[in-house]
């Protein structure tokens, strides 16, 4: 047999306690009975070979040692042959990626005293297991820049060994790493900081040891500089006892730990301590708080079969509805009335009387889950929930008007709206700065961005706030869909049509001609025939850069792809810097698809001439959110409408000509030139 940590702790667990059982055992090292019997089977066997007296004695369901002294020679020469098992090195290894963001093979292979084949073998096994991750090149990617998440996938792979670390027992290699982490001295720091922010024992409470998990983790991560960017219950929070007990509290952990805890990290931590069951992180937790969302659907379902209304497609009547749960339970459980909502109970009951009804009716059932009882204010933000629903709903959901946030300026707001009207049945397309978001529309349907928006700003919006690519991909051809965006049967390129008629039969009046199209065909006119300034206008070979080093850092990939229009005096330095600073501020919305990214911003008096410069590295980098890119087309405007047609050309040039991949097969600039001039030859 293999003598793993796990063989150790029984050992150890029963010389501590002379006399203990298997139940107790298990209970205390959290595994099943089956497996306390086999590792002491497994036990006596080995020991028996030593030729000694020495056994784990079963009598009447109670264990002890015979020859205590003997044995506790046996458990340290044991540890000295203990192998770490497949279930630990892929732990360690996982840790060590969550934590580092990569591994060197090299040195996992001398740390656990294996081959590279079984470190390669464990790292497949890990993509395979842990789901929505994907380890390229020894580094850990995830498809979405959640922070949380990240945290989330920690606590779950700490959680058997919490127990040990916290207690002091145990020894293996994924507890090592804690070890070496904090010091007794640190950790004790911890539990005061706790103990601080609570009038009640949290030591008593189940969800204690994850509290303490997701401390360590959030400290270790604040310095690796891996923050929190939202939370979606700020505004709740913030008026919170427990947000302002951690605010005083938390210069303790920032002084000794030499950190800072930004808001959205403390905000996090309130988030911990003003529920019980609302963390999906948690496993206790999570099982009643599948059951509430479960509860959710269902009163939805069950509201709009009594109304004869299908609400159940509606993705943002069930994400407001799980939102405001849990602030709804924290201010029951807190005796916390609403009483600005007294005024408008009963002008909503005489107004919705039979909708009042039925929401009260069909609350009873979760009401009887968590054991509360929603008062009449409560009842009425439901009642608003659902009545925004039910105006969303009253033309079978059918999205028709649509607000565009533009981020960067130009751009990529164009590719969107350009692929929007060809696409859906939309009445009205109207772009926006997200400098104006906090304005009024009258008539709109939804708000459309390509990077997320201030939570603050999302909660003044009565209407879904849908982020997207700017390339419209299908998984978000997908969402819009959910959301009741109704697509276009048929698209016409109209322009085209008269063209190839006009080689023909003779067109006496084309633009009358091609109005005529238009309104048959019920398209909008798609395509000029005025020659267009395009991708190669704009694209000189002087701005192509072929980069073979490999760059550190995102921004530096940014800086090196600007510096031929820099140079020719196309763009200030200004420029690329307010680019890098929107990248911070809203994430890699310019990334719009795998590899490729179009760095872009606002004319702020820094353009002096528009223009296009390409880099390619041979070595990608990594942009916020883990967004591998090594192909950037760097773009600078004078006016705004400058590179509508460079832009739809880029999008072509990948979707239809498969450009980064013909781009990894060069080797040098000229390479580049030729893949660019065989594409203007394959668009003719």
């Amino acid at each position: 047999m293999i003598i793993s940590s796990r063989t150790i702790k029984i050992l150890e667990y029963v010389s501590r306690k002379g006399e203990t059982t298997i139940r107790d055992i298990g209970e205390n090292l959290l595994l099943s009975e089956r497996i306390v019997r086999y590792e002491i089977d497994n036990i006596n066997f080995i020991v028996s070979n030593e030729k000694t007296a020495s056994y784990i004695i079963n009598k009447r369901g109670r264990l002890h040692m015979n020859n205590t002294p003997k044995m506790l020679g046996i458990i340290e020469d044991l540890k000295e042959v203990e192998k770490v098992s497949k279930h630990e090195r892929e732990d360690y290894i996982f840790i060590k990626l969550l934590f580092e963001g990569k591994i060197n093979l090299r040195r996992l292979t001398e740390e656990l005293d294996v081959s590279r084949t079984t470190v390669k073998k464990d790292l497949a096994s890990l993509e395979m297991k842990k789901t929505g991750i994907e380890i390229v090149n020894n580094s850990l990617c995830f498809p979405v820049n959640d922070e949380f998440e990240k945290r989330k996938l920690l606590i779950d792979t700490l959680d058997e060994y919490i127990d040990e670390y916290l207690n002091g027992i145990g020894n293996n290699i994924v507890i090592d790493v804690l070890k070496k982490m904090f010091s007794k001295e640190e950790q004790l720091l911890i539990e005061k900081f706790l103990k601080n922010i609570s009038e009640h024992n949290l030591k008593a409470n189940k969800l204690y040891k994850t509290f303490y998990m997701y401390l360590i983790i959030t400290i270790q991560r604040i310095r690796t500089n891996n923050l929190i960017l939202k939370n979606e219950n700020a505004n709740f929070l913030k008026t919170t006892e427990e947000y302002q007990k951690i605010n005083k509290e938390i210069i303790l952990l920032e002084k000794n730990f030499e950190i800072l805890f930004t808001e959205n990290e403390k905000l996090q931590i309130a988030d911990f301590l003003t529920g019980l069951f609302s963390y999906s992180y948690n496993t206790s937790i999570f099982d009643v708080w599948i059951k509430i969302n479960i509860f959710i659907k269902e009163i939805i379902k069950n509201v709009g079969g009594k109304l004869q209304i299908n609400l159940e497609d509606d993705v943002w009547l069930l994400e407001g509805l799980m939102n405001h749960i849990k602030p709804a339970i924290y201010r029951i459980r807190n005796n916390i009335n609403l009483k600005s909502m007294e005024v408008y109970y009963e002008e909503a009951r005489e107004i919705y009387p039979r909708l009042f009804t039925v929401i009260k009716e069909e609350l009873k059932a979760l009401e009887k889950l968590i054991n509360i009882e929603f008062p009449e204010n409560e009842l009425l933000l439901f009642l608003i929930h659902f009545q925004a629903a039910l105006e969303r709903n009253k033309n079978n959901g059918e999205i028709k008007n649509v607000l565009l946030v533009c981020i960067g300026g130009f751009g990529t707001t164009n590719i969107l709206a350009y692929k929007l009207q060809r696409a859906y049945e939309l009445n009205e397309i109207k772009i926006i700065s997200y400098l104006e978001i906090d304005k009024s529309y009258r008539n709109i349907d939804a708000v459309i961005t390509t990077a997320d928006l201030n939570i603050n700003v999302k909660e003044n919006i009565s209407v879904p706030v849908i982020k997207v690519s700017p390339f419209l991909t299908e998984k978000d051809t997908a969402i819009l869909n959910e959301h009741g965006f109704s697509r276009k049967q048929n698209t016409y390129d109209i322009s085209e049509i008269v063209k190839q008629l006009n080689e023909s039969a003779s067109i006496k009046n084309k633009e009358k001609f091609r109005k005529e199209l238009q309104n048959i065909f019920s398209v909008s006119i798609r395509g000029d025939e005025a020659e267009k300034k395009d991708l190669f206008y704009f694209l000189k070979e002087e701005n192509i850069i072929f980069e073979k080093k490999k760059l550190e850092k995102w921004e530096d990939a940014v800086k090196e792809g600007f510096k031929p229009l820099e140079k020719g005096k196309y763009v200030d330095e200004s420029y690329y810097k307010s680019i890098i600073e929107l990248i911070n501020n809203f994430g890699s919305y310019m990334v719009v698809s795998e590899g490729l990214a179009i760095p872009h911003a606002e004319n702020m008096n820094n353009v002096h001439k528009s223009g296009i410069s390409l880099l390619y590295l041979k070595h990608p980098v990594i942009f916020p959110g883990n967004k591998k890119v090594n192909l950037l087309f760097c773009l600078s405007a004078v006016d705004k409408k400058d590179h509508v047609q460079s832009l739809e050309d880029i999008i072509r040039l990948e979707e239809e000509f498969s450009f980064r991949k013909k781009m990894a097969e060069t080797n040098s600039k000229e390479e580049i030139t030729e893949i660019l001039d065989k594409y203007k030859r394959f668009r003719r």
